[in-house]
């Protein structure tokens, strides 16, 4: 492989200076308040039909690990890859071109782009590339697409166009304990009321019965298709017993 600038490479290979840490997977990434983001990444990666994901987040939100873990999805289904962090030592906005050829496309530090003419423009013809391919992207950021001073006006019409999503720090460690109100309803407990915690045996669910509540109009409702594939995407990891409202 070249470093030479404006060299094309083989979309399943990566940049000079480039490496994967193949440890990273979906497997291995505590979700904790991100869930909803490793779902819709799993969206993207199934779908068959492009689509872009812009994840943001500050350090140690796990921007780079998804971004992996995404990567090495795909390549256990043998679809090439291609993988750039645009901070990395050795990028160039030469390195962008070619890379839609690949299954998937992700860049980690998009942010970087920002400002410079060279690079809002390579990124933003790699977009309509990719687009145009259905080559998913996955994009990731240390700030909101709209926070950068982008020169390019249709790139950031662009970015802001993508599913973004803002991941959250990992409290694990931190002695920190975060329920949504699903669960805290479910443990009939409200805000700011103290709780006590203890462990407990879990096993998990071979199968979960659901039933609607419905109003006490009693109207008739109707599911669309996909809806089951949704909610299992809802309830998986979280905790359930007999009665639960989800």
């Amino acid at each position: 492989m070249s470093g030479a600038r404006g060299a094309r490479r083989r979309p399943d290979q990566l940049p000079l200076g480039v490496t994967l840490r193949h440890q990273r997977s979906f497997s291995n990434f505590v979700p904790g308040q991100n869930a909803g983001a490793v779902s819709v990444l799993h969206d993207l990666l199934t779908a068959g039909n492009g689509g872009v994901v812009y994840l943001w987040g500050g350090s140690g939100s796990g921007k780079s690990h998804l971004l992996e873990a995404c990567c090495g999805d795909a390549c256990m289904h043998g679809r090439p890859v291609a993988y750039l962090p645009l901070g990395g030592e050795h990028a160039q906005p030469e390195m962008l071109s070619g890379l839609a050829d690949s299954q998937l496309l992700c860049i980690d530090d998009v942010d970087r782009a920002a400002g410079d003419s060279a690079w809002e423009e390579a990124l933003f013809h790699l977009y309509n590339q990719a687009e145009q391919a259905a080559c998913p992207m996955v994009l990731a950021a240390r700030v909101a697409p709209r926070t950068p001073d982008w020169r390019l006006a249709d790139l950031a019409s662009r970015l802001t166009a993508a599913v973004v999503w803002r991941l959250r720090p990992d409290d694990e460690g931190k002695g920190i304990l975060r329920i949504d109100g699903m669960v805290r309803k479910n443990a009939g407990c409200s805000l700011g009321e103290k709780v006590k915690v203890r462990k407990c045996k879990v096993r998990d669910a071979t199968k979960v019965v659901m039933a609607p509540i419905l109003s006490e109009a009693r109207h008739r409702i109707q599911f669309g298709q996909g809806i089951d594939g949704f909610v299992k995407r809802g309830l998986l990891k979280r905790p359930l017993v007999n009665g639960d409202s989800v």
